[in-house]
């Protein structure tokens, strides 16, 4: 069994355009996290938002949505006192992205946004 990740390889070697999310922090910013704050904090103190935001780009026809995750390194996370709930933030902001995840989402080609839904940029191989 092949591991998620190589539909994605699989779809872009077929030349199919994949639709990926928008700026994360723009969208947490926009939704109330303070400069200097602790995004991943989010993963565990606002994890409805967190899930929104996922849930969102997804409505939005989005194929691929990243994790609340990208200052998620111990090193990073230290900056906050958080070095220590390293592994716990990062499980948490993947499985709200999960648990945001339409069932069929990978089967599905995306649909038109909607004006409501976070803005979405578009990459196609050259």
């Amino acid at each position: 069994m092949k591991s998620r990740g190589w539909e994605v390889v699989e779809r872009v070697k077929a030349g199919d355009t994949l639709v990926f999310d928008g700026g994360y922090g723009t969208m947490l910013f926009a939704a109330g996290l303070l400069n200097g704050a602790c995004p991943e904090l989010w993963n565990d103190t606002h994890a409805d938002v967190v899930a929104g935001i996922h849930k969102g780009y997804f409505d939005a026809g989005s194929d691929i949505v990243e994790t609340n995750t990208f200052g998620g390194a111990r090193l990073k996370l230290n900056e906050y006192a958080l070095g220590d709930r390293t592994r716990e933030l990062n499980v948490r902001g993947r499985g709200s992205r999960a648990r945001s995840r339409p069932r069929a989402a990978s089967s599905r080609a995306p649909s038109a946004p909607r004006a409501d839904s976070p803005r979405i940029t578009r990459w196609t191989r050259a």
